[in-house]
């Protein structure tokens, strides 16, 4: 697989926040309102920070609460949200995040502020006044308008510049909401923070008509991204914790005995590391029930593969990736899902990451089951090898995961600029 660095690096910042944004099932379109307004508003301010800087880091402001539930971050009901201490760190979290990410310091910094109140009364350092970055100031009311805007759909534009003004001084300068009344003034603007189809068209929009930040064309930094990527989505529930990055570890070694090619290895890890990505749509209820799931359940748990697919088919250039990633848990007789096919028509590097994701779901402590042995493990792989599983990657894998088993913590395989991410 040929990769095409061009527009890729926006492309994995919009798939990330598309997937963030998945509320179990429901596309709650949050992150994408909060970035076309803290844009536009940006653009009416004298001397806004980088327009590319603003929009990544509206587009991933709340990715710092991955694993919270949606409704308390997005909910106004539960605003100031300060007065809930175990959201505090949130916005640390999120600033660590898009510091592991090539060239995003500045959004960094922006993501750490978005919650600094101009009066001082926000958090995390009870900033106050021009100790606040510009970039924080534009994504705090940005995120306002579009939490009041989500509570209450019918609000008319007057009522809702009513309800901004009662907090100028408060929570932002007058100057800030000066840009973002004359944004909302603009004809049919607030139908449009509705129009689901209106969203994903100025989202592009905007991302075209933004520089590319310089040095993204490096291969190295994307992979970086991706990685990235995968340990946040990993992160939304308590059992997947480091899941895609082992099944890296394990499918590469896999992947070496099967002959691979090192540009077939390298689609491999990236294709190991985003292969869940659409468990991030799938209820923390379901994925973290220790008894077993009903049908309804089971049907909401398998849809997570076309998921994956879907939030993978943003990434231009990478699209191969998607394609594995929706298929590794089809079955090789044909049984799996989403679109029962078997044995070849599964794609190599779709049937190797669906072992390697066994052995780890066997291997590590999950909701409904203790952690068992790799013995236990490999025992069961040949038990379902010419069913479930390719037989002669399950051979290669008692040869390989059996022999001299490569721990989880041993991400040589996979892509790091050295930074440490507490997720």
């Amino acid at each position: 697989m040929k990769y095409c660095a061009n527009n890729t690096f926006a492309d994995i910042i919009a798939a990330l926040s598309f997937a963030l944004d998945l509320d179990e099932n429901r596309k709650l379109y949050h992150a994408w309102r909060v970035a076309i307004l803290a844009h536009q508003i940006a653009e009416l301010l004298p001397t806004p920070p980088p327009g590319e800087q603003i929009f990544y880091a509206a587009l991933l402001h709340d990715i710092g609460a991955i694993g919270y539930s949606d409704y308390v971050i997005h909910s106004q009901r539960y605003w100031p949200q300060f007065s809930l201490p175990f959201l505090i760190g949130h916005t640390k979290r999120g600033a660590a995040i898009l510091e592991s990410i090539p060239r995003l310091a500045p959004a960094a910094q922006m993501v750490l502020d978005h919650h600094e109140w101009w009066d001082g009364s926000g958090y995390p350092a009870g900033k106050r006044g021009a100790e606040i970055s510009k970039g924080g100031l534009i994504i705090r009311i940005a995120d306002s308008i579009e939490t009041i805007v989500q509570e209450v759909p019918d609000l008319t534009r007057s009522q809702l510049f009513w309800v901004l003004k009662e907090r100028v001084g408060y929570e932002y300068p007058r100057e800030y909401l000066d840009a973002a009344m004359c944004v909302l003034s603009e004809d049919s603007c607030l139908e449009n923070l509705h129009d689901h189809a209106w969203l994903g068209q100025r989202i592009q929009e905007i991302r075209d008509s933004l520089e590319d930040l310089g040095g993204h064309k490096e291969i190295r930094d994307i992979k970086i991204t991706i990685h990235t990527f995968a340990k946040v989505i990993d992160a939304k529930h308590e059992y997947t914790r480091g899941h895609s990055e082992r099944v890296a570890v394990y499918a590469s070694h896999l992947g070496k005995a099967c002959g691979l090619a090192k540009e077939e290895l390298e689609t491999l890890k990236l294709a190991s590391l985003l292969h869940d990505t659409g468990k991030i749509a799938v209820p923390r209820s379901i994925l973290n029930k220790p008894s077993k799931l009903t049908l309804e359940e089971l049907m909401v748990i398998r849809q997570h593969p076309a998921y994956s697919e879907k939030i993978v088919s943003f990434i231009s250039g990478y699209e191969e990736l998607a394609t594995i990633a929706g298929h590794h848990h089809e079955w090789y007789n044909g049984a799996g899902y989403p679109n029962k096919i078997g044995g070849e028509q599964i794609p190599l590097l779709s049937r190797i990451i669906a072992i390697a994701d066994a052995f780890d779901a066997i291997t590590t402590n999950r909701a409904y089951q203790k952690a068992r042995s790799a013995k236990t493990a490999l025992s069961e792989l040949a038990r379902e090898a010419g069913t479930h599983f390719d037989p002669e990657i399950v051979s290669l894998a008692h040869s390989i995961l059996g022999a001299e088993l490569p721990t989880g913590d041993d991400f040589s395989l996979l892509p790091s600029n050295g930074s440490s991410i507490d997720l």
